[in-house]
């Protein structure tokens, strides 16, 4: 697969190996399907962004209201207004469109969910072969596009059942890094700039995390006019150009004019738009500098021009928008970080407090303990090669990544990635090596490949004792007796005409369940799983409250009609109390009999009644309706 006489093959037989990838892509990604999500053949998604993905989905179908991202059930009864942006949306409602005609828009709008990640992944494949070919050659390609299919993070993030946004990122990243490496090594073309500028832009619409490819970019782009000047400052405004235009574009797509000045930091706002052009006005500048000056021609001088702007720039981001560089997250309430935001599976950290815990920082990003001494020996052997630059950039955008994804499991598939363009260079430099026509050097280059390409992620599984669990993905609640609470099930029960889906109620229940009933029932819901939603808070409140005074005072000012528990490892955690009350709501009303250690357990206040539930539910859900004062 790494033979220069198939890259030179003509015709369809230059086909065939991707052929023969797209093949083991799609098997793969079934067998994944089949062992890790099956719930997806009975029409159920992996997580709780999905469902919140296709309500925001089907709500723009129904109204065409483009502009308006409110979601009327949700964080009742005000309604809530998500961070997401509309890319992803515009292509699940595309897909919807053209499966329509053959099984209803509500069915394909799931079936273009359950598998918008998987084809995502499929051309983001195709997207790294041809990203790292100036770094591994024409031969690496399709061993690449094998290197891509085992890297862990990167497999969790697109199964099937995943509506979600990061592997649309991820291609847009890949796309963008080769883009920007090509602008590196080649001599200045005016569409490849703007090409690169412009894919940038698109990963900014998509989410404010693609700010670190920025920064990557930007900074690669910066040294590597800095050393080497040329037409540095030409392709690197090319570059701005791009990126500048697509976020104005991109701004007027999210938002009407009247809110253009809006300032936000979790979504695509005026305040990434000025950042932009503050890039422009940088390298505008430096080029016209450049142009006129003898000085500025030199390392020293183009050294001193980039500190001065890299210092203006920061000063003017910080004059006009002091919480940029707070992070996203900035404007969250803060109450919302002990109670959930510090709970979320894919938001916490891989460093490992026991053998476990290593296995599982092995398993994900263990490559880097070959990765980054190569990385390192190639930049100080290769300083004088063409392609130094580019891994430069390599380098760069693995300190950026590497450590944050430590921090942050979710943000493991970017290193990943940049990881595996290292282990596919050192790999095709290994088999030249041990290029003999012998059966020791067959074999030897073998082990060498599956060694380099999987060893670390087998060894971190073999550590950690077993497949850790997907990613950003809750386990399935439990009930009491090992009973499983299905929420399709119960959805359906709520939703029936002839019970309580004769008129829309009010439902409080544990942040994960919100985006499944919103989507999959006619009621509202107070908590969904975003930080925007200031319903965590009351939900939690409500259960966790000192007094029932208390507890019924926020149920009714939130017009609650329906507690909806499910008695779990994951909902006690979540509506925990330490320190505080021990006969809260929750853990009476999830607790069995009356125990002598909690007097008040198992007996719910006087204003809720417990619904009787058909046999199938009642070994886990426990579903109470308020009654109203007279």
């Amino acid at each position: 697969m790494t033979s220069d006489e198939s890259t030179a093959a003509s015709g369809w037989r230059r086909a065939v190996p991707y052929l023969l990838i797209f093949g083991l892509c799609l098997a793969v990604q079934a067998a994944l399907t089949a062992l890790k999500v099956p719930q997806v053949f009975d029409g159920e998604l992996l997580g709780t962004d999905g469902y919140m993905r296709l309500v925001r989905v089907a709500g723009l179908h129904e109204t065409g209201a483009w502009y308006d991202g409110w979601v009327a059930r949700s964080n009742a009864p005000h309604g809530e207004v998500l961070h997401w942006t509309r890319p992803l949306d515009i292509l699940l409602l595309a897909g919807a469109w053209v499966l329509t005609p053959v099984m209803g828009f509500r069915e394909a709008l799931f079936f273009a969910g359950a598998f918008v990640s998987p084809l995502l992944w499929v051309f983001t494949a195709v997207a790294f072969a041809w990203a790292g070919e100036p770094f591994f050659g024409r031969s690496g390609r399709y061993l690449a596009m094998i290197a891509f299919l085992v890297q862990p993070a990167v497999m969790d993030y697109s199964l099937a059942g995943r509506a979600d946004h990061h592997m649309l990122l991820l291609l847009i990243f890949v796309v963008s890094f080769g883009l920007t490496a090509r602008m590196l090594l080649t001599p200045f073309h005016a569409g490849l700039a703007l090409a690169a500028g412009a894919v940038t832009g698109l990963g900014l619409w998509v989410g404010p995390e693609f700010l670190l490819a920025l920064l990557a970019a930007l900074a690669a782009m910066t040294l590597g006019w800095v050393l080497h000047g040329a037409d540095g400052a030409l392709k690197n405004r090319g570059f701005a150009i791009g990126l500048a235009v697509t976020v104005a574009l991109a701004l007027l797509a999210e938002r009407p004019l009247a809110a253009i000045l809006t300032e936000e930091h979790d979504r695509l706002s005026i305040v990434h738009f000025t950042l932009t052009l503050l890039a422009l006005g940088f390298w505008s500048a430096a080029r016209l500098i450049e142009g006129r000056g003898r000085r500025a021609r030199g390392i020293t001088g183009r050294l001193v021009i980039a500190l001065i702007g890299a210092a203006m720039a920061g000063g003017s981001m910080y004059l006009l928008y002091p919480k940029f560089f707070a992070g996203p997250m900035v404007d969250i309430d803060p109450r919302v970080i002990p109670i959930w935001f510090d709970k979320i599976v894919e938001s916490l950290p891989l460093l490992p407090t026991d053998a476990r815990g290593a296995g599982l920082l092995l398993y994900y990003l263990g490559a880097a303990l070959v990765c980054l001494p190569f990385l390192l020996t190639l930049l100080v052997r290769e300083r004088s090669r063409p392609l130094w630059l580019a891994w430069l950039y390599v380098g760069l955008a693995l300190a950026i990544y590497l450590p944050l994804a430590v921090f942050q499991v979710r943000l493991a598939i970017y290193p990943e990635i940049l990881m595996a363009l290292v282990i596919v260079t050192l790999v095709v430099r290994v088999r030249r090596r041990l290029d003999r026509d012998t059966l020791g050097g067959a074999l030897a280059r073998a082990l060498a490949t599956v060694g380099l390409l999987v060893g670390f992620s087998a060894a971190g599984l073999v550590l950690y004792q077993g497949i850790p669990a997907v990613a950003g993905v809750p386990a399935a609640p439990k009930g009491t007796g090992g009973a499983i609470c299905r929420l399709k099930d119960m959805a359906a029960y709520l939703d029936r005409p002839g019970g309580f889906g004769r008129r829309r109620h009010t439902i409080l229940a544990t942040v994960d369940y919100g985006p499944e009933l919103l989507y999959r029932t006619r009621h509202a819901v107070i908590a969904t799983p975003y930080h925007r939603n200031p319903g965590i808070i009351d939900a939690h409140r409500i259960l966790t409250a000192g007094t029932d005074r208390e507890s019924r005072r926020l149920l009714e000012a939130r017009g609650v009609d329906l507690i909806l528990l499910c008695p779990s490892a994951p909902e006690r955690t979540y509506f925990s109390n330490p320190g505080g009350a021990r006969a809260t709501l929750y853990r009476r009303l999830a607790a069995g009999p009356p125990s002598v250690r909690l007097r008040e357990a198992g007996r719910a206040p006087a204003w809720l009644s417990r619904v009787a539930l058909p046999a199938e539910l009642a070994g886990g859900f426990r579903l109470y309706e308020v009654i109203r004062a007279p």
